[in-house]
């Protein structure tokens, strides 16, 4: 109990630093342009949300490293967000969808890498 407490705060710090880093703000929210300049991003925000909400987590997080790239800002905010989400859920939610916070961390750090942040 006291380790996924610890692994909850580590994944909360680590965006925050991104947050703060790359963002300039103490928060990360990802959020859906209008109907009329719906973006890559705000597609792929969609298809990650509906995974999420259907317990596919591993699936979700195949999609978005898949659609990485580190020249794109929008992304690594959709990517910080989606951890973010991961790591509001319960340990019983992760674990129906054999996901683990120690997994969430580690997604989140090898985003943090992907984008060359040395935090």
């Amino acid at each position: 109990m006291y380790h996924e407490d610890w692994l909850m705060s580590q994944i909360r710090l680590l965006a925050a630093a991104i947050a703060r880093a790359v963002f300039r703000r103490d928060a990360i929210v990802y959020e859906v342009g209008d109907n009329a300049a719906q973006s890559q991003t705000d597609d792929l925000y969609r298809r990650l949300s509906a995974l999420l909400k259907a317990g596919q987590i591993n699936e979700a997080e195949d999609l978005l490293f898949d659609a990485l790239r580190p020249e794109d800002p929008d992304l690594l905010l959709l990517a910080v967000d989606f951890y973010q989400k991961l790591n509001a859920l319960t340990d019983r939610e992760l674990e129906q969808s054999n996901f683990s916070r120690a997994e969430i961390l580690e997604g989140l750090t090898a985003v943090q890498h992907m984008y060359g942040l040395a935090l």
